[in-house]
């Protein structure tokens, strides 16, 4: 019982794991001939199951007892077999690139424009050419000679050499005896010298355009008066290409060289200019080089009388020099002794001013505090000092900030005025004007908070802020009252009622006096 089991579920597996293998195998060649002949999915995986289900069949012939039953599956296999391969050779017949892009073919083009498409990358045995790689872009220009087209001449000055799209070149090019370029827009042979043309390159291109310009230029020389010019600055007396002369010259009496950039006449003497020839221009260099030397002698003479001279000048200028220096320092000498006087003099006067102005701020300094730089909302500053609001504050606070610090030495115990003090720095030291507000806090005085409470606002510190102004509230201060009701209507702070809760803080510091509280409860 136990090895039937065994058998039987061997078997099983081995019928499973055949058909499995038939299947993979069938579904490959099916995609095979999906990718060739661009079949649906749908239609390739239906076709695959198809194949699956009659190679299985076949399949399962050649096992069969009967011999023609054999005959059939092996046989009918070999079909399929042979018929795969005939159906990828007729798909693959006309296509030159695979789905990657990647050439499956190589060309040859002959001599008369005829292309050959060879399989395999060598040497074409009927042309004896080299089989070249197919690209996209030269298989469009082999479709141009199966129409007809054949390279023709190019006479633009500026052509485009390469496709920009991939930097492949798109103009090729055929020398002439001479040297000169000639361009061509389709690659193959010189229609007139049987010479295969070649791919165009930049340094080619940039000749090309070279002379093109030199022609153009002949030309337009060719039509105008010949002018004057100076062989130092030319690159060249020659053409480079065909050795022609570009120069023409004429020689006075003299031995002096006129040379001119075209053939004519003299324009003041009337007689013909020669053209140059390497003779004339050694000649002409050694005139020059002997005509440079004298002038360089003359020169170091001139240069040698100059330098004597200069000479002469620098010590004549050294001597004033001195003389004006010894000058200077005695009048300088003499102006520091004015100076120190002067400097003296202004200095015990300055003390004298300075010693009165103290006297008189240390007898007007609780009132000078209180009236520059005292909060209109403080309800411990004097009745009869009416504040300065914060914005007024900001236009003399340097000035008020010195008032108050006197204040504050002249009457240290007094925290009204170390508070204004305080105010005022806050324009221009805030940092430390907000350490003054702390210690004013923990001495419990009210106007005190708000000022703290601002400088973290300034610096959107909120979770810092409102536990200050909500102690400000209790302790009675209107300012923190306002700015706490401005939070609240904003939703900094959130309430149950905001308008209720602004309300009763607005009402409250209206009856401390706060007015712009009264206002703000005036227009609702």
């Amino acid at each position: 019982m136990g090895l039937g089991l065994i058998v039987g579920s061997a078997t099983i597996g081995l019928w499973i794991i055949d058909k499995a293998f038939l299947y993979v195998l069938t579904r490959s060649y099916i995609e095979e001939l999906a990718i060739v002949f661009n079949l649906n999915k749908n239609f390739a995986y239906a076709l695959s199951l198809a194949a699956f289900m009659f190679i299985a069949f076949l399949f399962s012939k050649m096992f069969s007892f009967s011999r023609a039953n054999r005959s059939i599956g092996f046989y009918g296999l070999a079909a399929i077999l042979v018929a795969h391969s005939l159906l990828l050779w007729q798909g693959t017949k006309y296509q030159f690139f695979d789905t990657s892009g990647k050439a499956t073919k190589c060309y040859v083009l002959s001599r008369d424009g005829a292309v050959r498409y060879l399989e395999r990358a060598g040497v074409d045995a009927v042309t004896g050419r080299a089989c070249d790689e197919l690209t996209p872009d030269a298989q469009e220009r082999l479709n141009q000679y199966s129409i007809g087209k054949r390279p023709e001449r190019i006479v633009d000055d500026n052509p485009i050499f390469f496709e920009p799209r991939s930097g492949r070149p798109i103009v090729w090019y055929s020398r002439t005896k001479t040297g000169e370029i000639e361009l061509f827009n389709l690659m193959g042979f010189h229609p007139q010298t049987g010479e295969e043309l070649q791919a165009i390159s930049a340094p080619v291109g940039e000749e090309y355009k070279a002379q093109r310009a030199a022609s153009k230029l002949t030309a337009e020389r060719r039509l105008r008066a010949p002018q004057r010019v100076d062989p130092e600055t030319l690159a060249s007396f020659f053409d480079p290409v065909t050795g022609e002369a570009q120069i023409w010259y004429w020689r006075n009496h003299n031995g002096e060289y006129e040379f001119y950039d075209n053939s004519g006449f003299h324009p003041h003497a009337g007689e013909p200019l020669k053209v140059v020839d390497a003779a004339i221009m050694d000649e002409w260099k050694k005139w020059t080089e002997a005509k440079a030397a004298r002038r360089r002698e003359e020169m170091q003479r001139q240069e040698k009388a100059e330098k004597e001279a200069a000479e002469r000048v620098e010590l004549e200028q050294q001597r004033v020099r001195a003389q004006a220096e010894q000058e200077e320092k005695e009048q300088q000498l003499a102006a520091k002794r004015e100076q120190l006087a002067r400097d003296a003099s202004e200095r015990e006067e300055r003390q004298r001013l300075e010693e009165t102005a103290r006297q008189q701020r240390a007898a007007q300094t609780g009132q000078l505090c209180d009236q520059m730089a005292a909060n209109p909302s403080d309800l411990l500053k004097p009745s009869e000092a009416p504040g300065v609001r914060y914005e007024e504050l900001k236009a003399h606070a340097p000035e008020a900030a010195e008032a108050c610090r006197y204040a504050v030495e002249v009457f240290p115990s007094e925290p009204r005025f170390k508070y204004q003090y305080a105010r005022a720095l806050d324009f221009m030291e805030p940092d430390n004007a907000a350490a003054i507000y702390k210690q004013l806090m923990h001495q419990n005085y009210p106007a005190a908070y708000d000022n703290l409470a601002s400088y973290y606002l300034r610096r959107r510190d909120f979770a810092a802020a409102i536990p200050i102004l909500k102690a400000g509230i209790k302790a009675n201060d209107p300012d923190s009252m306002v700015t706490f009701a401005e939070l609240v209507e904003h939703g900094y702070v959130p309430v149950q009622n905001p308008a209720g809760a602004k309300f009763a803080l607005l009402q409250r510091a209206a009856q401390l006096g706060h007015q712009g509280a009264q206002r703000a409860l005036g227009r609702q």
